[in-house]
């Protein structure tokens, strides 16, 4: 058998074999290296930030996965190493961590811009990180105007005492909000004299900083407006399009026409519905007061009108987040069908559990009365049967007085007869045997 075999097929096959055995022993190397490498990196990073251990780490990895999801970790560990050996606490970065973006490189050329003062050796290290996130254009321009650690001191301070903001807060804003470095002082104090006559809070300024790149003038004149009106001013209406706060201030007052004399939705609503216990209910219903007072106005008359009454209304407060058309049409087509008011949870149903709803409710009150007048005398008690149709209705209750369902035009019945008729006399002991049918 092993002479018939040739030699080159015995050569064609080892040739195969030690080439699936080189290709193996090749590849397997190298994916182990790289993990490890990127294993150890890791584990480097981690040291060097001062975390503790690994899920710490990927928490604050999770937390700033938008700006780190793109940085090599080699490159965020070699900035760190340079930190250190600057004498800058990890803590620090892990508070800033676009720094980790910025090259090696990019920093020591922003560190000899800094070093050309002699201040910035009492510079803290906060000041310093704030100093280092700035663009060397930047940092050089500020240095040529008027020196680094004089402006970041100066404006710092004006930051503190008129936001009542500490220190480290005040160079958190100043490195989210690059502009407040290179602009002037007196400026910076206008606007924020500006926002706090306007009752603009510290937690607003804070969220919503870039307020400061904008026109002075068109600020202090929306301002101006807002005040006149009686709007409160918030730092988006100072610096959004026109036609944004043009219609705000079209909603502000039709809120105010709808609410009348009352000062706020609170009030509106315990007196519209008669409710003594106005904060429990928004406690419990937070949303509440979210609604526009006009559409609570248009609601609630509509409500009223159908004839609903302001304890249910207060049993399903949810109701009012509904739109006032949706509600106008389902009661339009239940006042077209005659039939009975539902229940203000149901009404404020989504489409499909709506439709399912009234479908349960004409089953249920789909039950005519059919009195006939017998040949010789009238039932004293009534009689529930279940039919199929007209023929064997008109064919049972020839000469007998009954009350039967319709099932002649449901095409079913109740109590699972099968459109069978049955007689008087059973139909009546059934009815006493189930009262509750």
């Amino acid at each position: 058998m092993l002479a018939a075999v040739s030699t080159g097929v015995v050569r064609r096959n080892w040739v195969r074999e030690a080439c699936a055995v080189v290709r193996c022993l090749r590849l397997a190397p190298l994916c182990s290296g790289t993990q490890t490498a990127a294993k150890g990196e890791r584990h480097d990073l981690r040291s060097l930030l001062g975390f503790a251990n690994e899920s710490e780490y990927a928490s604050w990895r999770r937390e700033h996965e938008r700006l780190l999801s793109n940085v090599p970790e080699r490159r965020m560990a070699a900035a760190c190493k340079w930190f250190r050996s600057q004498r800058l606490p990890p803590e620090l970065l892990c508070e800033r961590p676009s720094l980790l973006r910025v090259s090696r490189s990019t920093l020591e050329r922003r560190m000899a811009v800094i070093e050309q003062e002699a201040e910035s050796a009492a510079l803290s290290g906060p000041a310093m990180l704030t100093l280092l996130s700035y663009s060397e254009s930047l940092l050089s321009f500020v240095s040529r105007k008027g020196g680094l650690c004089a402006a970041l001191r100066e404006r710092a301070d004006l930051l503190g005492s008129a936001l009542s903001l500490p220190e480290e807060e005040c160079l958190s804003l100043m490195h989210r909000v690059p502009c407040l470095l290179s602009q002037e002082t007196d400026r910076l104090e206008r606007v924020l004299r500006l926002l706090v006559d306007c009752g603009i809070t510290r937690d607003a300024v804070l969220k919503d900083p870039w307020v400061f790149r904008h026109s002075e003038s068109l600020m202090a004149s929306r301002a101006a407006r807002c005040r006149a009106l009686g709007v409160p001013v918030r730092t988006w209406m100072l610096r959004c399009p026109e036609d944004v706060l043009e219609r705000h201030l079209q909603l502000w007052r039709e809120s105010r026409r709808a609410l009348g004399t009352h000062p706020d939705t609170a009030e509106y609503l315990a007196d519209r519905l008669s409710c003594t216990h106005i904060d429990e209910l928004v406690h419990r219903h937070p949303r509440l007061l979210s609604i526009r007072p006009p559409k609570l106005k248009e609601v609630l008359d509509l409500l009223f009108a159908s004839g609903y009454s302001a304890e249910q209304v207060c049993q399903s407060p949810r109701v009012l987040s509904s739109s006032a058309n949706k509600l106008r049409r389902r009661l339009q087509w239940l006042a077209a069908r005659k039939a009975l008011l539902p229940s203000l949870y149901t009404l404020g149903l989504p489409e499909k559990s709506f439709e399912r709803a009234c479908r349960s409710m004409q089953e249920e009150h789909k039950v005519h009365l059919f009195i006939i007048k017998p040949k010789v005398k009238i039932f004293k008690k009534f009689v529930l049967l279940s039919v199929l149709n007209n023929a064997s209705l008109a064919h049972f209750c020839k000469g007998n007085a009954m009350i039967a369902t319709p099932g002649a035009a449901l095409g079913g019945g109740v109590g699972g007869t099968g459109g069978i008729g049955f007689r008087a006399e059973e139909a009546m002991a059934r009815a006493e045997e189930t009262p509750s049918q």
